[in-house]
C-alpha cells in the first residue's frame, strides 16, 4: 500500500532565522554545562581537602633483617627478557656472583679512584613482585623458576584483572596501561607488604639495592612516596617548588604502601588524573602527568629521590642535571657519598650513578639497543659523560650482564 508523505517546507528566511536560534540555543545549553562543572568544581570539596594526610610515627623504620621488596610490571617480551637483566645486576652487588667459571665471569671498568670505605655486606632477602600480562604467565614462571639465590622469593599477579582500572584514561604516552598499573601497586600487593621499591625494567644498578631502601629511613611522619626529578637543565635554586617544571620520573619509585592506604592512594591519584584529564583531556606523559599535579598541590606527601638513584638518559640536559662518570663501582666497594654524589652543574666534579635509567627509545635493550660490536676496557675519568655516551655506556653495562647464566648466582 501506498502512503503518501509530506515535509514542512519554510521560506528560506525563515529557515535561516530558526537555524540560528537553534545553534544559539546549543551554544547556550554548552555554556550552561561548562558554567556548572565549573561551579561544582569550585564548590564541592576536593578530595585534597577530605582525605587528610595521618601524621605516622617516626620510629616507623625498617625492621632488620632487611626484607627488599622489588615490583616490576610486565608488559611485552622485551620486557621480560630487560626484568631478568635488571635482577643479575641487582644480585651481583648483592655479592652473590660466582665467578670462578669462565661463563660467569663480568666485564668491569672500576674508577680509578676507588672508594677507600670498608663495605660489609649486610644480610638482607629480596622477594620480588611480578605484575604480568596474561600471555606471559607462563613464560615469567619458567624464567624466574631457573634462579638459585638464597633468600630470594617471587610472587606473580595477573596484570590483567587489574587494567580495567586504567584502561578509560586517555593516555598519550607510549608505555600505555603498563606504566599506569604501577600506580596500583598499593591495592595490587597483599596488605602484609608495607615498603616496596617499584623498578621500570629499563633500569640497571651500579650500587647495593639495599641503599635505595635505607632511603626509607628519610621520609618524613607524612610522605608516603619518592621519586627522583625529571632531567632537568634549571638547577634547585630556580626549581619551582616543590617540584622542577619538568616534573618528576617515576622509573624509580619508593611506595611506602601502608602510608599510601591508610592515606587513600586510590582516591588521590584518581583525583589527580581526573584533573589533569579536565584541563588538557588527555594524559602526555603517562602516570607523571597526574603525579606531578598531584605534588604540587600535596608537597608534603612527597619524598625527593637523589638524581643518582634514577639518571636518565632521555635528554642533554642530563649532563648538566645531574653530571656523572659511569664507572662500575664494584661488588665488595662501599658509597663514598661525599664526592661521589653528583652536583647540579658540577661538571668538574662529576659523581657516580647508583641506578641507570634508559628511559629513551627507540634503542633500548631488547629492543633495538643490540650489544657494541666491542666493548672499550678503560673510560676517560676526567670530565663527565654526555647523553651519547651515557646511552653508549648502558648497552654496554647490560650486554655484559644479559649473557651470564642465572646459575652464576647463587
Amino acid at each position: 500500500m501506498y502512503v503518501a508523505s509530506s515535509r514542512i517546507r519554510l521560506p528560506r528566511g525563515q529557515s535561516a532565522h530558526f537555524s540560528r536560534r537553534l545553534a544559539v540555543s546549543f551554544g547556550a545549553f554548552l555554556l550552561t554545562v561548562a558554567l556548572l562543572a565549573l561551579t561544582l568544581k569550585w564548590y564541592l570539596p576536593s578530595p585534597l581537602d577530605i582525605i587528610k594526610t595521618p601524621v605516622f610515627p617516626k620510629i616507623d623504620r625498617n625492621p632488620k633483617p632487611y626484607t627488599i621488596h622489588l615490583v616490576h610490571v610486565i608488559k611485552g617480551e622485551a620486557t621480560l627478557a630487560r626484568s631478568i637483566t635488571l635482577l643479575k645486576s641487582v644480585f651481583y652487588y648483592r655479592g652473590i656472583l660466582r665467578s670462578n667459571s669462565p661463563e660467569c665471569y663480568l666485564r668491569r671498568i672500576p674508577s680509578p679512584h676507588l672508594c677507600a670505605k670498608q663495605r660489609v655486606i649486610e644480610q638482607a632477602s629480596i622477594h620480588l613482585h611480578l605484575i604480568v600480562e596474561q600471555k606471559l604467565l607462563s613464560a615469567t614462571h619458567s624464567c624466574v623458576n631457573q634462579w638459585r639465590v638464597a633468600q630470594f622469593n617471587w610472587s606473580v599477579y595477573d596484570l590483567d584483572l587489574y587494567l580495567p582500572r586504567v584502561s578509560w584514561i586517555r593516555n598519550r604516552h607510549g608505555s600505555g596501561v603498563g606504566a599506569l598499573s604501577k600506580m596500583l601497586v598499593p591495592d595490587i600487593l597483599p596488605t602484609s607488604v608495607t615498603k616496596a621499591i617499584v623498578l621500570d625494567t629499563d633500569t640497571l644498578l651500579n650500587a647495593d639495592i639495599l641503599e635505595l631502601w635505607k632511603l626509607f629511613d628519610n621520609f618524613t611522619q607524612i610522605q608516603i612516596f619518592g621519586m627522583a626529578w625529571e632531567t632537568d637543565p634549571l638547577g634547585p635554586e630556580n626549581a619551582e617548588i616543590p617540584i622542577p617544571k619538568n616534573g618528576v620520573n617515576s622509573g624509580v619509585v619508593l611506595m611506602h604502601l601502608s602510608r599510601m592506604r591508610r592515606a587513600k592512594w586510590s582516591q588521590l591519584f584518581e583525583w589527580a588524573v581526573r584533573e589533569v584529564l579536565f584541563q588538557y583531556g588527555v594524559l602526555s606523559i603517562g602516570e607523571q602527568s597526574a603525579l606531578n599535579v598531584l605534588i604540587q598541590n600535596r608537597p608534603e606527601l612527597y619524598y625527593p629521590i637523589p638524581c643518582e638513584w634514577n639518571l636518565q638518559l632521555w635528554s642533554e640536559a642530563v649532563l648538566f642535571s645531574c653530571p656523572v662518570i659511569w664507572t662500575d663501582r664494584l661488588s665488595e666497594e662501599a658509597i663514598c657519598s661525599e664526592y661521589e654524589s653528583p652536583k647540579h652543574g658540577d661538571l668538574a666534579h662529576p659523581g657516580i650513578p647508583n641506578l641507570v635509567h634508559s628511559n629513551f627509545s627507540p634503542g633500548k635493550p631488547e629492543s633495538g639497543g643490540n650489544a657494541p660490536s666491542s666493548f672499550r676496557a678503560s673510560l676517560n675519568a676526567s670530565k663527565a659523560q654526555t647523553m651519547d655516551e651515557l646511552r653508549l655506556r648502558f648497552l654496554e653495562v647490560y650486554w655484559s650482564f644479559q649473557p651470564i647464566p642465572q646459575s652464576c648466582f647463587h
